[in-house]
């Protein structure tokens, strides 16, 4: 790539909100990185030749979807011919490439200038139909369509109220209250719960708050996913949480459990490890399909509590088994998972590979090699959320 374009998106992978005028590119630039993923798609592989070697679709198209948070860019992309080629990478691409595509144009879609000529591009709303409803379509894919269309509607409002506003859920949200449902089939106390932050983060409550997709929380920062397809029940937290000002200084991340592990989690008021027993004298164990002391590489330790930045991970099979449920009101069939969400301390934990023996991308914001995070210490979580996705 061009010095400028190679620097412009490695910027973008790194810049937050408060820089997002470091962002704003230049026509030539953003006409070249156009043209390195117009060649892209005319190859099998999807790849094509750039000054310095050759670089992917996706990785191009991730760059320029990274850039059009800028509202300016926004308008020079779809001046300078993106929308064709979005829809294109929707048609001819894999999972990655689609979701990527399809996050692009939401992100364009926020300009409302832009939003006639998304609609108006041939085949772009009818592309975007059949990736939410054929039955092929992973969850992420259709999840990335259905957020364009929603935004291409004229009635949706556009202002961004920001992750976590007064407007939490929408004040009849049938999953929500699905997940509600759910989760008094659990019989908790709700003295755990603080209904005051509730917040369901179903594809259209997150359109409609206008939330992002990632954000970054803590001292030093780091990025956390949003958990999109999930509906949180707010937990109460402790005095000590307000004292260690964590929901300033502190990370957030993930931990996806069992069924039966959710009560004892609160009633401990902290996350467990293999190897801790629990009231009743029951001791835990690992989980199938995660490394245990017979499968596991040489020095590592499986005796600790596993998180992570990202849903994705923390909310997959292994760790967040599901669990058939029957709506009493519908008498229909869902599988149910549960995880928590948490805040860290920053310096508690470390940060490794996967260990869930994936060979795809799981999450696109966080390499495989560094989207697990482990701990072995006590107190250094603070519960925040109980979170329930039916499918």
């Amino acid at each position: 790539m061009s010095v400028g374009s190679n620097a412009l998106m490695t910027i973008a992978y790194i810049v937050d909100d408060s820089k997002i005028e470091l962002l704003e590119a230049n026509t030539q630039v953003i006409s070249y990185l156009l043209k390195l993923l117009s060649a892209a798609l005319e190859n099998p592989d999807l790849r094509g030749q750039a000054d310095d070697g050759t670089c992917s679709a996706l990785e191009i198209a991730m760059g320029l979807a990274n850039i059009a948070v800028n509202d300016n860019n926004k308008a020079t992309l779809v001046d300078a011919g993106c929308i064709p080629l979005f829809v294109k990478l929707l048609q001819v691409g894999g999972p990655p490439e689609q979701e990527c595509s399809a996050n692009a144009l939401w992100e364009l879609a926020k300009l409302d200038s832009n939003k006639p000529k998304i609609r108006q591009e041939p085949e772009a709303i009818d592309t975007l139909k059949k990736l939410t409803t054929k039955s092929d379509t992973s969850t992420a894919v259709k999840q990335s369509a259905e957020r364009v269309l929603m935004v291409l509607k004229p009635s949706l409002p556009t202002q961004q109220r920001g992750f976590g506003s007064a407007v939490t859920t929408r004040e009849s949200c049938d999953y929500h209250v699905l997940c509600r449902r759910f989760k008094d089939s659990l019989q908790l106390s709700d003295l755990f719960f603080d209904k005051e932050y509730d917040m369901c983060y179903c594809t259209t409550c997150h359109t409609e708050r206008g939330d992002k997709l990632y954000y970054t929380r803590g001292q030093p920062e780091k990025d956390y996913g949003v958990p999109i397809g999930w509906s949180r029940f707010a937990l109460k937290v402790h005095d000590r949480a307000h004292a260690l000002n964590v929901f300033e200084k502190w990370h957030i991340a993930f931990h996806g459990t069992k069924l039966d592990a959710v009560q004892p989690i609160l009633e401990c008021g902290d996350l467990l490890m293999p190897g801790d027993v629990v009231m009743g004298g029951k001791m835990l164990g690992e989980r199938e399909g995660h490394f245990t002391p017979d499968r596991k590489p040489a020095g590592f330790d499986t005796k600790q509590i596993f998180l992570s930045p990202s849903i994705r991970y923390s909310g997959c099979n292994v760790y967040s088994f599901p669990t058939e449920f029957k709506d009493p009101t519908t008498k229909k069939y869902y599988h149910a998972k549960v995880a928590f969400q948490i805040y860290i301390n920053p310096g508690s934990y470390k940060v490794g590979p996967q260990t869930i023996g994936a060979s795809d991308q799981i999450d696109p914001k966080f390499d495989n090699q560094e989207i697990e995070w482990f701990t072995k210490q006590r107190g250094c979580v603070i519960l925040y959320g109980l979170l329930i996705k039916l499918e």
